[in-house]
């Protein structure tokens, strides 16, 4: 459970309006760090950089994504900018959710300086995203036969060692992540992140042949389960014919292959009673421990390198073309996510019940208006003789009580910021590794601004708005200011709501 610090300002604040007379000495330049392809239900990296040729500034660098879920509330993504003069400065942002467009601002005030649109592709669900650590995709083009349908390949994205998240959601991103003959260097935040990733249905491709050792003792531990005891030179003259779909092609020369040894994996494609690949499962993902090199001849340009790399990792054979189910590709490899997002928000909008007004107190009000009303109203106005005054003592008498009943009932209301939170823990069955997301959600008692800390760095994400209703203006057709403003600082992230209506709890996911 977070500790978190929150509080209100009755300040209303609005987005920046758009300055058409843009500073031509602001150059923004943004892309997806992993090609500009986003997926439902993923974190983009997005890379932005700003050069200043112009006079110091400082100001807000502001990114908006395009969401196409206009149930959710509206976000922005900022970043605080000090560009001196001459100076060009990098922001790296994670962006939840698929959109067609990314709207990136630098602000200063209430001033646009300069903006960029930076668009982007949503692939087909058949699509495998695959990715290739530290390398390009030369000698790797029998990837292709990876597809789930004829006419559709993966697509093949490249992903320095630098540049792999610190968190296994920004990994998700990636169907396939291959590592290949690298010099792999990994912290701790990112050698967690790839266990977790895998263990929650990712597959991981680990090769290399004598490049063994600059991969696999730098592997998380729970990654490592197998052992090489050297690498020989032989002849695979049966595996062309053991594949799913035997090719008449023979393997044009010797492969070079790491003998391989596994208590726990599965071994594939025995050769000489050498295995060309062992195939560990891990929660719901797998690793694939290959003995050969993909990407060198004779195995890269063989014609069957297609077929094999689906018998390696698709668990049966699949009829690609006329079917539109779900594949078993290592672990839940196009399956679609699950997504209870608009149960977790009714769940954050339950508030619990205020007890009724008791008897007692219900007397006390009412009561005294019986009185005076009646039997006092009568008696004096009997006495001074003017019973023509009850047509204007009562409705005064009766203004009066309503007014005391609502300042009564608008003292005694929820006053305090309310706050709710769910946390998920999502584990499998004979595995350890947990994955847990925290859901809040922050009830409004006034109409206002509000500003919440959470402690660390987290990935946030709205949830659908509870108060009904699509985010879109239906003049102009167009998203209204942001609802959700994020900000990562060193040590905690901020976020202000801003528009907040009454009575109304709006939430948030964070992991």
């Amino acid at each position: 459970m977070y500790f978190y610090r929150l509080w209100v300002s009755a300040k209303a604040v609005l987005a920046a309006p758009e300055d058409e007379d843009q500073n031509p000495a602001i150059i923004i330049k943004a892309k997806g760090i992993y090609g500009n392809y986003t997926k439902q239900g993923v974190w983009l990296p997005l890379q932005v950089e700003v050069t200043n040729q112009g006079t110091d500034l400082q100001g807000e660098l502001r990114v908006t994504p395009n969401e196409n879920n206009l149930e959710l509330n509206t976000m922005d993504y900022v970043s605080s900018a000090v560009l001196p003069q001459g100076s060009t400065k990098g922001f790296n942002y994670y962006i939840p959710g698929a959109f067609t467009s990314v709207l990136i601002e630098l602000v200063s005030g209430d001033k646009v300086l300069a903006k960029q649109t930076v668009k982007f592709a949503i692939p087909s669900n058949n699509e495998l995203i695959i990715g290739l650590l530290d390398r390009s995709e030369e000698g790797l083009n029998s990837l292709n036969g990876l597809k789930q349908a004829s006419w559709m390949g993966p697509i093949l994205a490249t992903v320095k060692n630098e540049n792999l998240p610190e968190k296994a959601e920004q990994l998700n991103f990636f169907d396939v992540l291959l590592i290949n003959d690298v010099n792999l260097k990994l912290t701790k935040e990112q050698s967690t992140a790839l266990t977790h990733w895998v263990s929650r249905g990712g597959t991981l491709v680990v090769g290399g042949v004598s490049g063994w050792h600059k991969v696999l003792p730098n592997m998380p531990p729970e990654l490592q389960e197998v052992t090489v005891s050297g690498v020989d030179t032989i002849t695979l003259s049966a595996l062309p014919c053991n594949l799913s779909e035997p090719i008449s092609e023979a393997i044009s020369g010797p492969v070079r292959i790491a003998n391989l040894q596994s208590s726990k994996g599965k071994p594939l494609f025995s050769e000489q009673g050498k295995p060309l690949g062992i195939k560990y499962s891990l929660g719901e993902g797998e690793v694939l421990y290959l003995a050969f090199d993909p990407a060198i001849e004779p195995m890269s340009n063989w014609t069957g390198s297609k077929v094999l790399w689906m018998d390696l990792l698709v668990d049966k054979k699949y009829d690609f073309a006329n079917s539109s189910g779900a594949v078993q590709l290592g672990g839940t490899l196009f399956k679609g996510q699950s997504d209870n997002s608009y149960g977790m928000a009714n769940a954050l909008g339950n508030i619990e019940d205020k007890a009724l007004p008791s008897l007692q107190t219900m007397a006390w009000m009412i009561g005294p208006y019986l009185l005076l009303a009646g039997l006092f109203n009568y008696l004096l106005l009997k006495k001074l003789d003017k019973r023509e005054l009850t047509w204007i003592i009562v409705p005064a008498l009766s203004i009066l009580f309503v007014l005391l009943i609502y300042f009564t009932s608008f003292k005694t209301r929820p006053a305090e910021i309310i706050a709710h939170q769910i946390n998920v823990v999502e584990m499998m069955s004979g595995n350890s590794l947990a994955k847990i997301t925290a859901v809040t959600g922050i009830f409004a008692p006034t109409h206002a601004r509000y500003h919440l800390e959470l402690p660390g760095n987290h990935l946030v994400r709205a949830l659908p708005n509870l108060d009904g209703g699509k985010r879109v203006d239906t003049g102009t057709n167009q998203r209204p200011n942001a609802m959700i403003r994020v900000e990562q600082t060193p040590g905690k992230t901020n976020l202000d709501f801003f528009q907040m209506r009454s009575w109304v709890m709006r939430g948030f996911s964070s992991v």
